[in-house]
């Protein structure tokens, strides 16, 4: 779980805020509980959670309605 939380945070700005990480990290952690251990089949459960993170909110230099999505943003690096 643990390599697949760093994957997925390394699209995020620092790494992703503790509210982020701990998201993704809840995410994969019920995922594994129900017997998805392998990190091929957690990869997209914590791709799955990083894209509900990016429609969720906008970064904390946009406004809601900036039309840049974190996603988007984190792409292009």
């Amino acid at each position: 779980m643990d390599v697949v939380l760093e994957e997925v945070c390394r699209r995020l700005p620092h790494g992703g805020d503790h509210e982020s990480r701990k998201y993704v990290a809840k995410k994969l952690m019920q995922s594994a509980k129900k017997g998805n251990v392998t990190l091929e089949g957690l990869r997209p459960v914590a791709t799955r959670a990083f894209s509900d993170l990016s429609r969720r909110r906008p970064a904390k230099d946009e406004t809601p309605h900036s039309g840049t999505s974190l996603a988007a943003r984190s792409t292009h690096h």
